[in-house]
């Protein structure tokens, strides 16, 4: 099994709670047990640990999907979705309800971060994940930004130091 019992286990709870809202006998505590994401390993070490030393809490989503192939990727992949409350010093945008994707090819071994949040889990330690600012990030902030202006939306918090 590519994904390992864990994955495996956990796209079949969270298709349950897809399948109904209201499925009391979903096993949501396994849901939202940090240990069962150490399926995913990262430089870092394993993504359910460094979550846990990252003073991190599962939300909804939890999602382990299998995707077929789209337009450019290169083969299916899965898919990992989650959400995070982080109780660490650092942007709300990434610390509540933090958005962090990784990807993993059919057929090979690596997960590959595909979220901005889930490559400053790759790249840094616990504890370091906001010590530096990441330019591809400002930028794409700075678009978003522009992208609201123009529609007279208000000034969102800026999640970057000026």
């Amino acid at each position: 099994m590519e994904l390992g019992w864990q994955g495996f286990a956990l796209s079949l709870i969270q298709s349950e709670i897809d399948d109904d809202d209201e499925d009391r006998a979903a096993n949501r505590h396994f849901l939202h047990d940090l240990s069962n994401l150490n399926f995913v390993q990262t430089p870092q070490g394993k993504l359910g640990d460094l979550l846990k030393q990252g003073r991190c809490a599962l939300r909804d989503p939890v999602g382990v999907d299998y995707v077929a192939k789209l337009n450019k990727e290169p083969n299916d992949f899965w898919s990992l979705q989650l959400s995070v409350d982080c109780d660490i010093p650092g942007p709300g945008y990434f610390t509540r309800d933090g958005v962090i994707l990784f990807r993993k090819y059919v057929g090979t071994e690596a997960w590959k971060p595909f979220s901005f949040f889930a490559r400053r889990i790759v790249n840094n330690p616990p504890g370091s994940w906001f010590n530096r600012a990441d330019p591809q990030e400002q930028q794409t902030y700075e678009v978003e930004k522009k992208v609201l202006e123009r529609n007279g939306w208000p000034e969102p918090n800026s999640p970057f130091p000026k």
